[in-house]
This record gives structure tokens, C-alpha cells and sequence, in this order.
């Protein structure tokens, strides 16, 4: 099953892919929104994407797939902004769940499954 990441963190990434590798997905990563874009493609299960990146921003990516109807996939955010406001405007912009920076990976497995069969099921 694929899992799209978004971070423009690669240290941040390859956690997330090396964790959830080790729990049978396949993780697809993006530095940015474009390169994001093009991964759509894949048709992965679940995204994740940080809030903070250069050129779109995590809230803007959501609003655009989400009002424009290009995905229906899950999305789950993923940041550091914690704070109640941001995750109204998560969300309010599209999100179906989130996660705080740093990352609970059992939350996150637990979060991802909600939306999808655990692999090998």
C-alpha cells in the first residue's frame, strides 16, 4: 500500500519511510507541493504533508486538492504548529486527521489504519 510524504525535510522523510516501511507500506516522498503533484499519479492510500514548506504550503496543497476534487484520498497533517488554530484551518482546508511534530509513529500507523486496511490483510 502507498503512502504519499510531504516534508521539506528529508531527515523527516526518511523516518517516516524508514518506520513505516518497516510496517509494509510503501512510502512515496515529495520535498514540495509540485513534486507532490506529480506523485499523485502513484495513487497512494493516505498522504501526509507538513504545513510548513516553501512554495505551497501544506494547507494550501489540501485546499486546492480538496476544492478542486482531484483526490480522495485521506489526508493526514503532519506538524510542529500544534496549536488549535492550525489544525481548524487543517481541518477546515481539507484534512482528515492529524498528527504533532514530533512524530508518534504508533499514532500515525494507528491514524493510517484508520483509513486502510493494514497491509497483508
Amino acid at each position: 500500500m502507498k503512502i504519499l510524504a510531504i516534508d521539506d525535510d528529508r531527515i523527516i522523510l526518511e523516518l517516516i519511510k524508514g518506520r513505516l516501511g518497516k510496517d509494509g507500506y510503501e512510502v512515496l516522498t515529495a520535498n514540495n507541493a509540485s513534486e507532490a503533484f506529480e506523485l499523485l499519479r502513484e495513487n497512494p492510500a493516505v498522504i501526509l504533508t507538513d504545513v510548513m514548506m516553501p512554495g505551497l504550503t501544506g494547507l494550501e496543497f489540501l485546499s486546492i486538492l480538496k476544492n478542486n476534487m482531484l483526490n480522495e484520498t485521506p489526508i493526514i497533517v503532519i506538524s510542529v504548529l500544534a496549536d488549535s488554530e492550525t489544525v481548524y484551518r487543517a481541518m477546515n482546508s481539507g484534512a482528515n486527521d492529524f498528527v504533532n511534530k514530533p512524530i508518534d509513529f504508533d499514532q500515525l500507523v494507528s491514524k493510517i489504519q484508520k483509513y486502510t486496511l493494514q497491509p497483508g490483510v
